[in-house]
């Protein structure tokens, strides 16, 4: 018997169910150990779901194995959890094979906070963070989600440019993407719209996610904007006067910036 279980009460003189699972008035000797140790379980196994334990299995099946299993999946079950690897869309955990269950975290759906799938690349590798059961939605909810690493900023306009000098690195918290890079462009006369891509986490299919980030571009005084693409992981640079900048504009320029959008 878990915690959790429904048989025991917050109420103590409710707890009269027979021993093990409670200590009825009147109750034979025998089942008074049989109530401690079930109480010395139940309460070490919950000390154990606390303790943080590290997954194993893939990037979009993570499973969790404890000695002994929790006895079924009970609304509320938390677990502290190190994710092994940064997660796939449409991950799942399953805990000593009590199902596969979806990953969720709090973000939008059709425009309103909601709780949804996680999306890709917003829980880390080696991230620590709480899961709860939620048994109406069938899925555990990621309660402090956190994500980020090293990401490779790529050409998407179609002329297949190859930048140098790139550094680029993310970070996932309380559901925004900060994605960060600085990189060169190859000296070209290509007249492409220029278009960077590769973004870690898919910007979301929401028209207010496409608010621009400034772009230095260096050793100039023109600037620019970097304007995410909804439902995509690419963002397109705009010049200074609001025009689509092309390849030959960036032309032998080092430039950098910050993109910030929703997770989802």
């Amino acid at each position: 018997m878990d915690i959790g279980n429904a048989v025991w009460s917050e109420t103590d003189a409710n707890n009269t169910t027979a021993a093990p699972d409670g200590a009825p008035e009147g109750m034979a000797p025998s089942g008074v150990n049989d109530v401690l140790r079930a109480h010395q379980g139940a309460v070490k196994r919950f000390y154990d779901w606390q303790s943080v334990k590290t997954t194993a299995g893939s990037a979009t099946a993570f499973t969790l194995t404890y000695d002994v299993a929790p006895g079924a999946l009970v609304d509320g079950m938390v677990h502290l959890v190190n994710f092994n690897a940064a997660n796939g869309a449409a991950a799942t955990l399953n805990v000593n094979a009590l199902g596969a269950i979806p990953l969720h975290t709090f973000g939008m759906s059709a425009g309103a906070p909601a709780w949804v799938a996680a999306p890709a690349n917003t829980i880390g590798n080696g991230s620590e963070s709480y899961v709860a059961y939620h048994s109406s939605s069938g899925a555990y909810r990621v309660l402090n989600p956190a994500g980020g690493g090293a990401w490779t900023p790529s050409d998407t306009s179609g002329a297949s440019l190859t930048f140098t000098s790139v550094s680029a690195a993310f970070r996932v918290t309380n559901n925004l993407v900060h994605a960060y890079f600085t990189l060169t462009y190859p000296t070209t006369s290509n007249g492409s719209s220029a278009v960077i891509g590769g973004l870690p986490v898919t910007i979301p299919n929401l028209t207010h996610v496409q608010n621009p980030a400034f772009l230095d571009t260096h050793g100039t005084a023109s600037g620019g904007f970097l304007r995410p693409v909804q439902n995509t992981t690419t963002a397109v640079i705009v010049n200074a006067s609001g025009g689509q900048a092309t390849n030959a504009n960036m032309s032998g320029l080092t430039i950098s910036a910050c993109l910030i959008y929703p997770a989802s």
